[in-house]
C-alpha cells in the first residue's frame, strides 16, 4: 500500500479513526501532559490526611471463684473479649451522647475540627462564609427552615463515627483504633481523650451495676444448700466489694493501652500514583471523546 493510500484511508473505517488520531498526536500527547499538570496541581493544593492509630486491650476482670460458679458465671462475666470490646467502643463513641461528654471536657476539638466557623479571638461562632453555605441559607430560606447552627454534639459524633474505626487486630489479641486525620498531632490528642473517656464512660457503668450484682449473688446465696457453690458466690460477692474500691483509683478499667497514638510517617490519602492514573485515564477520556467528535465532524464534510 503506498503512502498516498495510506493517507487516504476511508474515514469511516476502525484505521481510518486511528489514522485521525495519529494526525493529532501532538495534540493528544498536550492533552495528556495536561492531565497530569493538572493532577500535580492537585497535590499541591489538597491538604494530606493521616491515619493515627492507637492500640489497646481489654483489662482482665475475671475474679476469683468465676470458673466455680457454671451456669451462674455466665450471667455475671463481663464478657470483654476485644471483638465485644470494639463493638461497645464503637457503638459509644458513635453516640451523640458520648460527644457531649467529650466536648464538655475538651471544647477545643470542635475549635479544630470547625476553624471555618469559630472566631478564636472573638471566642464565638459564627456561619461559614462560602458559596456552598449560601446557596443552602438560600434553600433553606425558601423552606424557612434554619439553615447553620453552632457544632456541637451530633456534629462531632458524625465525625467520629465517619473517621475512627475500632477493630479487634487479626490476632484478637488486641483493639485497634484509628482515626484519619489532616492534623497528626490533633489526632494523637482526640485519641487519648477519647479513649480515656471511654474507660470512663465503662467504668461509671460497672459502677453501678456492681451493686446491682452484689445484691443478685446474695439473693442467690439464699437459693442453694451446695457449700461449694456458697464459698464460690461468697468469693464473687467480695471480689465485687473490691471491685467497688479498685474502680476508683486511677488505673485503666476496661482497656490499658499498649501502644500509644501514632501517626503514619507519610500521608495516606491522597495517593500520588493513583491521583495521577485517575488524571491520566480522565484526561486520555476526554481527548478520545474530542478526537471522537472531530472526527464525526470529518466524516460529515464533503471531501
Amino acid at each position: 500500500m503506498t503512502t498516498d493510500a495510506v493517507n487516504t484511508l476511508p474515514l469511516t473505517t476502525l484505521p481510518g479513526y486511528l489514522q485521525h488520531l495519529r494526525r493529532r498526536k501532538f495534540l493528544v500527547l498536550g492533552g495528556l501532559a495536561g492531565a497530569v499538570i493538572l493532577g500535580l496541581i492537585y497535590l499541591a493544593v489538597v491538604t494530606p490526611s493521616y491515619t493515627v492509630t492507637l492500640v489497646v486491650a481489654a483489662v482482665e476482670n475475671e475474679g476469683p471463684g468465676m470458673s466455680e460458679l457454671g451456669s451462674i458465671s455466665s450471667l455475671l462475666s463481663l464478657g470483654r473479649t476485644p471483638a465485644t470490646l470494639a463493638k461497645s467502643y464503637q457503638d459509644l463513641i458513635n453516640t451523640p451522647f458520648f460527644a457531649s461528654r467529650l466536648i464538655a471536657k475538651h471544647p477545643e476539638i470542635l475549635h479544630h475540627l470547625y476553624p471555618d466557623q469559630w472566631d478564636a479571638e472573638k471566642k464565638e461562632w459564627h456561619p461559614p462564609s462560602n458559596i456552598k453555605f449560601f446557596i443552602k441559607r438560600m434553600l433553606f430560606g425558601v423552606i424557612g427552615r434554619t439553615a447553620w447552627a453552632p457544632p456541637g454534639a451530633d456534629a462531632l459524633s458524625e465525625q467520629l463515627t465517619n473517621n475512627v474505626s475500632i477493630a479487634p487486630s487479626k490476632e484478637n489479641a488486641y483493639i485497634v483504633i484509628e482515626y484519619k486525620t489532616y492534623d497528626a498531632t490533633f489526632g494523637k490528642n482526640l485519641l487519648g481523650w477519647l479513649h480515656a473517656e471511654a474507660d470512663a464512660n465503662m467504668r461509671a457503668r460497672d459502677v453501678n451495676s456492681t451493686d446491682s450484682r452484689i445484691q443478685f449473688l446474695k439473693y442467690m446465696l439464699t437459693q442453694t444448700e451446695n457449700v461449694a457453690e456458697q464459698q464460690a458466690i461468697n468469693r464473687m460477692i467480695m471480689f465485687n466489694v473490691n471491685k467497688l474500691l479498685n474502680v476508683k483509683n486511677n488505673l485503666p478499667y476496661a482497656m490499658e493501652v499498649i501502644a500509644a497514638p501514632m501517626s503514619t510517617d507519610l500521608p495516606r490519602d491522597p495517593k500520588p500514583f493513583k491521583i495521577l492514573l485517575i488524571a491520566i485515564v480522565l484526561g486520555g477520556a476526554f481527548i478520545v471523546l474530542l478526537s471522537w467528535l472531530s472526527y464525526l465532524r470529518s466524516l460529515n464534510t464533503p471531501a
